[in-house]
């Protein structure tokens, strides 16, 4: 988000850019309000007013060094252990998932672009996307949204 604030000044008079570039920041900072799109000489309300600064309140938590990725995981019919940090399709975390026979897809949660894991299989392992793997010792490091397959 590049926001740049207004310094408002005694005399100024507001208008709809200025106030749209407001609520285009506050959209973009708390995903779960709807900015609204200000016109010229349009009234501003204290329901307006109020649901912007409720918004604001609310706020979207600021930055993070934490970040998530997708991985899908295509067993083939083998069995597989994954240690790191996911989220399962129960949104519960986890720092150990055992592949079962069918297709998954978990949720790595990423400190500061990264996420340092481990397969354990006896099965061949190949990798597509963000991630990197180390077939000696079953070590992965994954940074976006990748795929790992069993054979």
């Amino acid at each position: 988000m590049s926001y740049t604030p207004t310094e408002w000044q005694p005399d100024d008079i507001v208008t709809a850019a200025r106030m749209n570039s407001l609520e285009t920041a506050v959209g973009e900072m708390n995903m779960s309000y709807t900015p609204h799109t200000w016109v010229n000489d349009e009234v501003i309300t204290a329901a307006k007013m109020n649901a912007l600064e409720q918004a604001v309140a609310e706020g979207g938590g600021g930055s993070s060094d934490f970040s998530t990725a997708t991985v899908t995981i295509n067993p083939n019919n083998r069995g597989a252990e994954l240690y790191g940090a996911y989220i399962d399709g129960n949104d519960a975390f986890t720092s150990d998932v055992l592949v079962q026979r069918a297709d998954m897809t978990l949720t790595a949660v990423m400190y500061k672009g990264a996420m340092y894991g481990a397969i354990d299989t006896d099965r061949q392992v190949s990798v597509s996307g963000s991630i990197t793997y180390d077939s000696e010792y079953g070590d992965i490091i994954i940074t976006g949204d990748c795929t790992i397959t069993l054979s």
